[in-house]
């Protein structure tokens, strides 16, 4: 991000719903498991949020959106995000997931990755079916 301001570009950071300051403090992931027993999935609230925010960039400032993700759980959203508008020209992702498979192979649970918990998910797409829908 300093580079970047070093650069003098825009920068506009943010936490989608499930990190940083938008984290739940106290048994965090029961909070996903409830919305997903509802019908609602934390990683479709996470890439909406990060689509509504390169929308409201694009209008609010002009000129491409490049969206930079950090982390192996958020990398997910972001490819979601960069599917869903045309807003986003461009995405690096920092340190990604490369497979959704790495919930089972990292013996991941709910406890760990709880906006993975996609029910059918891993069934029919991997993260490079989502990475072509661009």
């Amino acid at each position: 991000m300093k580079a970047l301001l070093a650069e003098s570009q825009r920068v506009i950071a943010f936490d989608p719903f499930f990190f940083g300051e938008s984290k739940i403090k106290s048994r965090d992931y029961l909070h996903v498991i409830l919305m997903h027993a509802v019908g609602e999935r934390a990683l479709g609230v996470q890439s909406g949020q990060i689509t509504a925010l390169a929308n409201w960039a694009k209008n609010e400032f002009g000129g491409e959106v490049n969206l930079n993700s950090i982390g192996p759980r958020l990398s997910v959203a972001a490819r979601l995000a960069a599917v869903q508008t045309k807003a986003i020209a461009s995405l690096e992702l920092e340190y990604p997931m490369k497979s959704l498979k790495e919930v089972i192979t990292g013996n991941k649970g709910a406890n760990h990755l709880p906006e993975m918990m996609c029910h059918g998910l891993l069934e029919h797409f991997d993260l490079k079916q989502i990475e072509a829908l661009k």
